[in-house]
């Protein structure tokens, strides 16, 4: 029974996958360029765990460090990302968002929920509690080991 539940659950995940990213993650348009979905999942998790180095961030993105670094290259270009030495280790090179990349991230998110708020405006109080409660143990079960 339990093995079924988790079928299901699987099933429920990869569903709501192509919503939540044509509705949520569709990459921005910044100062008329559209940013890639890798450049626009970069500055959201720089936004959440800033600073990080290169090696850090990739491996959040799941992708190479090469990869990484022509996305960190484009977005320090945009001037959304910057770069400065890590004082505890001068080697390393800290990456995180400028003014200008909390500025747009902050827009964003005030564009989600916008697009969310109407959506959602449909339920309770009480049902938007146990969405809330619900979205956050899926979260949990996602960043588990």
């Amino acid at each position: 029974m339990k093995e079924e539940q988790i079928k299901i659950f699987l099933e429920e995940i990869f569903k709501i996958m192509p919503n939540y990213k044509q509705k949520v993650m569709t990459p921005p348009i910044f100062d008329g360029k559209k940013l890639s979905f890798l450049q626009h999942i970069s500055i959201v998790i720089l936004n959440d765990h800033e600073p990080l180095t290169l090696n850090q961030l990739s491996e959040l993105n799941n992708v190479t460090k090469q990869q990484m670094s022509k996305v960190v290259e484009s977005l320090t270009n945009l001037e959304l990302v910057k770069r400065e030495i890590d004082p505890n280790n001068r080697r390393q090179i800290l990456l995180s968002l400028s003014e200008k990349g909390k500025d747009f991230i902050k827009k964003i998110r005030k564009e989600h929920f916008e697009v969310l708020k109407s959506t959602l405006k449909k339920y309770s109080e009480e049902e938007l509690t146990s969405i809330n409660q619900h979205i956050k143990a899926i979260g949990e079960i996602l960043s588990s080991k």
